[in-house]
């Protein structure tokens, strides 16, 4: 019998792993149970990502109505404030003009009792008593505390 040359048998092993190497790669490219595993898991992680982003749209949309609220109450707070700037230089005018009605009261009641001239009860009696002074001290107080912005 003849033996096999080395060469022949070198051969014969390279067409074994070739066709070994061709059946692995057959069966790894045509497992279809494996591919249909892989795209259900591939297909349920997509439907979770999808879900996700679209709660965290529903929470970006919900923050951004959140800021949107926060903006309008800034807005009718600056409004109030300015509001409140427009009052306090009212009532700093008033306070002024009472002040200045007063000196011109008392001196014209000075003036009339200076002169001996005989001026109106209503002046005597009603503007300069005594109650409706301490009553127009007590609006000058007031104006005072609106204007400090002090709490009672």
């Amino acid at each position: 019998m003849n033996k096999p040359s080395k060469l022949t048998l070198w051969i014969i092993i390279a067409i074994f792993a070739l066709a070994l190497t061709y059946f692995i790669v057959y069966v790894s490219v045509n497992d279809v149970d494996g591919l249909r595993l892989r795209a259900r898991a591939d297909s349920k992680t997509i439907e979770e990502l999808e879900e996700l982003i679209e709660r965290k749209e529903l929470g970006w949309v919900a923050a951004d109505l959140e800021v949107d609220n926060l903006e309008q109450i800034i807005a009718s707070k600056d409004e109030l404030i300015v509001e409140l700037k427009i009052t306090e230089g009212v009532l700093e005018l008033y306070k002024d003009n009472l002040e200045y009605t007063l000196v011109w009261v008392k001196y014209a009641d000075e003036l009339l009792t200076f002169n001996q001239i005989p001026h109106f009860d209503y002046i005597g009696q009603t503007v300069l008593s005594d109650s409706d002074w301490e009553e127009i001290e007590e609006q000058v107080e007031h104006f005072d505390y609106v204007e400090s912005g002090e709490d009672k």
